[in-house]
This record gives C-alpha cells, structure tokens and sequence, in this order.
C-alpha cells in the first residue's frame, strides 16, 4: 500500500478502459470480473470512449439551464415522488419565514 500525503494510506486500483468493455473485448472483460470480485473497487477510463465527453457536457449544460428556470416552471415536472421529478425543498427563498 502506497502512503500519500499526511501519511493517509491510499491503495493502487486498476483502470478500466470504457470503450474496451462496450467492445466486448474478453481480456478486459475478464480483468473486470477479477477486480470485482477481490477488491471491488476500479477507475473507469471514460477519455476514449468518443462522444462520452460531449454528452456529459451536454447533460450539464441542460441542468444548468433547467435549474435556471423559475420554480413555478420546474413545478411542472413534479410527480409526486421523491425518485423522479422536481421537488421544491423549503429554504429561505421559496419559504415563508424572515432570513435570519
């Protein structure tokens, strides 16, 4: 185990290529399963995958603009669940108590 910085053990995990595993390519398949079933913990190398980069900016971009919009907007989506939709939560700008 390596020691980094203020002597807080750190320990050295495998990379997976993404593109690799969405190939189907049995090696990396199989180094997967082995790091899955001893330490279960791995990096997941997502700078070959080609359009990865660009949808991840895509998707946040569209957050930053949604969550741009006035609640009143975004109440629209709400479903009455706390798994899918938008819930307004109580804070001092959509409740009705005095800011400290």
């Amino acid at each position: 185990m390596e020691i980094i910085q203020d002597d807080v053990p750190a320990a050295e995990l495998e990379t997976f290529d993404l593109r690799l595993l969405l190939l189907g390519d049995p090696t990396e398949q199989q180094r997967l399963r082995r790091v899955c079933v001893s330490t279960g913990f791995a990096y997941l190398d997502l700078s070959k995958h080609g359009t990865f980069e660009s949808d991840w900016r895509g998707l946040l971009d569209f957050s930053l603009e949604y969550f741009a919009l006035p609640n009143d907007e975004r109440s629209r989506d709400a479903r009455g669940s706390d798994v899918y939709g938008w819930v307004m939560h109580n804070t001092f700008e959509s409740s009705n108590v005095a800011a400290c």
